[in-house]
């Protein structure tokens, strides 16, 4: 039972549970004690103290080398694909130190109640102090979901993203305030979302081919921000069971807190030889006004 590492480290900002086999080897004391041997996790479940994210299910090795621990292999079984963790920490009973740590993602379904569900492919790399992580790397989205919650309009309150390609698995992200869920606020990160050809949004009336990147930013005891724009290169909006041709869409993210882009979205259709319609939809995603 993992339970027992809280006893035996009480000073370690980690909660665990789950199921683990292995021998290990305690010697010395406060503050730096040493502890030897190896670990084969079943069934973990990890957490940072005072944080709401928790990673698991786990399984895999972890090799104890007196004040390092060495991640021989950590996969993550809670979706479709892979996410698989390597590298090394140091640590003492007063908490986790030189972290060296990648994530890799082979098309992953994450979910987890928020805004995006996706399919994940890409790596992040997290360096330096548990509580001041410099968090950096690139991850391409497929088979999206995008839903923004809008109290103010609910008919436009969800706009889903779908990729025409077969992929596995979802993937959701939410931002609770300024801050990442897991992520101390001494950290640092530099983190681009990528939407690569061939990523449709679908919903409410709208079909279109979505590309683009955007930059996940957090310098050192600051908010988060996102910047970046999202381009429709080929689609249609479909508004009172009238069809409109996209002609410009563009989704402007330059905000601190929820990830919430600006629109700029105009669609025409054409009634006859002499008559053309334009619908013009602006604003924030959570509230856009149509004109």
């Amino acid at each position: 039972d993992l339970d027992w590492i809280a006893l035996l480290l009480p000073r370690l900002p980690v909660q665990t549970r789950g199921r683990a086999n292995g021998v290990l080897q305690l010697t010395g004391g406060d503050p730096q004690p040493s502890l030897d041997g190896n670990l084969e996790i079943e069934a973990g479940y990890f957490s940072i103290s005072g944080q709401r994210a928790t990673a698991g299910p786990l399984h895999g090795r972890l090799r104890f080398e007196g004040s390092q621990i060495v991640v021989e292999r950590l996969v993550l079984d809670s979706g479709p694909g892979d996410a698989s963790v390597s590298g090394g920490f140091g640590w003492s009973l007063s908490g986790f130190r030189d972290v060296d740590l990648s994530l890799r993602l082979d098309d992953f379904g994450f979910d987890q109640l928020g805004v995006v569900r996706s399919v994940l492919n890409g790596e992040l790399n997290a360096k330096g102090r548990i509580e001041a992580l410099d968090v950096t790397g690139r991850v391409a989205l497929s088979n999206v979901r995008v839903s923004f919650p809008s109290a103010e309009d609910p008919v436009l309150k969800e706009i889903r993203v779908l990729n025409l390609p077969a992929q596995r698995g979802a993937t959701s992200i939410q931002e609770s305030g300024a801050q990442i869920a897991g992520i101390g606020a001494q950290s640092r990160v530099a983190v681009v979302i990528s939407l690569p050809a061939g990523t449709w949004v679908r919903g409410m009336g709208l079909d279109a081919e979505v590309v683009g990147d955007v930059t996940v930013s957090k310098p050192p005891g600051e908010a988060t921000s996102y910047a970046g724009v999202l381009e429709v290169t080929n689609g249609r909006y479909t508004l009172q069971g009238k069809r409109f041709e996209l002609e410009r869409s563009v989704a402007m993210f330059a905000g601190v807190g929820q990830p919430i882009p600006d629109l700029d979205i105009r669609a025409v259709r054409q009634v006859s030889r002499e008559v053309k319609v334009t619908a013009h939809v602006r604003g924030p995603a959570n509230a856009p006004t149509l004109e």
